[in-house]
């Protein structure tokens, strides 16, 4: 994999609702006409993150179902929307298994190899912290679940439940939110469940080119601490570190797959010393998102090497639309942010369109696409332009420039490329100075006028020899 790669997101059960009206006939993730994963590899995508593929929860559903807010946003998020309509959260699994709504257990392996074939890797969630309230586990291995007292249960009813032995289970929760009442939460100190998810990663890894490892901070010690110690006993030794001694594992047998983490509250950089590639840089989006461009240039200047293995984004599945959060011009510019800072550059399906109403993941299926013409032509050409190898394979520079501009240099032998983008509302004149280290050759200055909420990318060339 080049560094700096591009990943596509896709909800797989309403993707493939779409696909099979645009061809006319029902189809399975691995009958998909080449032609739609062509589309993605025309535009510079290096992998595919086809999202929501495993069998989802019976009783997940139920709950979804009796769920007057969720029932709320999809009266707002899809239109016509029946019962018939609703999965179930793709994070309740039930079994890692492809759902048989969308083909059969060899197709994961056909999907694979069709990929690859047009320059494509697949990627598929693992969720490490919880599995669905009615998986087989609750039956045969409880153990492998955090348990609860009846005091426990006194303090917190909302986050237990009764397993199919009669004992209290916990649900799967983060410090900071109700608990997932579709879910039950694993006991990381269990050495058997620590087995047990070790060889489901190393699974979903040998059928996939990547994972992304759903709330992964969630597995880290002072997180588990922050979470769970009203209700786990106390131990004589420490339960091993779980994430060192899962990832290793996995990568004794699948060296080349690349792990990816979920995670939030500035823990990335303990996730990557564990051994992830890529870790989510929220902190990015929400600098931009809040207008804290200094903050943003501060970071960047720094040379912070959370960049080159942040995973940058606009908008995925769990944030608003990005036309929504960031308006029409606001999410050009941040589009050209997160598409030319180092590290792995993420775009949800839709995001091209500029849809601006969220697909709800417990649905197979969501709103046609609402965005423009001029919204696709937009992104399709950005998309274009930042696949030039300098932007895949260069060294990146920041550069100075006075506020509102952020700007930073993409350098590779041969090619060189100046990027500015204005975040303000107002329209600016920018003056760049470019290192003579860089191998610009004078004049080391580029000049130009950015419009409110917009950007330039200069194809600035070295001078003769």
């Amino acid at each position: 994999m080049r560094p700096n790669p591009r990943l596509y997101e896709l909800h797989a059960p309403a993707w493939l609702e779409r696909q099979s009206r645009r061809f006319g006939q029902r189809l399975t993730l691995a009958s998909v006409p080449d032609e739609a994963w062509r589309d993605l590899a025309a535009l510079g995508f290096d992998l595919v993150w086809v999202m929501g593929v495993w069998r989802r929860s019976p009783a997940g559903r139920e709950l979804a179902l009796a769920s007057s807010a969720l029932r709320e946003a999809w009266d707002a998020e899809v239109q016509g929307w029946s019962a018939d309509d609703v999965l179930g959260s793709p994070y309740a699994v039930l079994a890692y298994q492809l759902d048989p709504g969308l083909g059969s257990p060899e197709d994961l392996a056909l999907l694979r190899d069709r990929l690859h074939r047009l320059g494509l890797g697949l990627v598929l969630d693992f969720v490490p912290n919880h599995l669905a309230l009615d998986h087989p586990w609750t039956r045969t291995h409880p153990g492998r679940f955090v348990r609860g007292d009846e005091r426990a249960v006194a303090r917190h009813p909302d986050w237990f439940f009764r397993g199919p032995d009669g004992s209290w289970l916990a649900h799967g929760r983060d410090p900071y939110f109700a608990p997932w009442s579709d879910t039950v939460q694993i006991d990381y100190a269990s050495a058997d469940a620590r087995a047990a998810l070790a060889s489901q990663l190393e699974a979903i890894a040998g059928v996939a080119d990547g994972v992304r490892c759903d709330m992964a901070m969630l597995g880290l010690d002072e997180v588990i601490e922050r979470t769970w110690s009203e209700v786990l006993p106390a131990r004589a030794e420490p339960a091993p570190d779980f994430w060192t001694e899962i990832v290793g594992r996995v990568r004794e047998r699948h060296p080349g797959v690349i792990l990816i983490a979920e995670a939030y509250w500035d823990l990335e950089p303990e996730l990557l010393r564990r051994g992830f590639d890529y870790a989510y840089d929220k902190t990015v989006y929400d600098l931009l998102l809040a207008d804290r461009v200094a903050e943003l240039r501060e970071r960047i200047a720094r040379g912070d090497r959370m960049l080159a293995r942040g995973v940058h984004f606009t908008e995925n599945h769990d944030e608003p639309r990005a036309a929504t959060a960031f308006g029409p011009a606001r999410s050009r510019a941040a589009a050209a942010v997160t598409l030319t800072l180092p590290g792995m550059r993420l775009v949800h399906d839709g995001q091209l369109e500029g849809t601006r109403t969220r697909a709800p993941i417990h649905l197979r299926r969501a709103n046609p696409s609402e965005g423009s013409a001029a919204d696709q032509a937009f992104h399709r050409s950005l998309l274009e332009t930042t696949a030039a190898d300098v932007f895949r394979d260069g060294r990146f520079t920041p550069l100075g420039a006075a506020p509102p501009v952020l700007a930073w240099a993409w350098v590779a032998p041969g090619t060189r490329r100046v990027v500015a983008v204005n975040w303000s509302g107002a329209a600016v004149e920018v003056a760049i100075d470019t290192p003579a280290d860089l191998g610009f050759g004078p004049p080391n200055r580029f000049s130009s006028r950015l419009e409110s909420w917009s950007f330039c990318i200069l194809p600035a060339e070295p001078a003769p020899v």
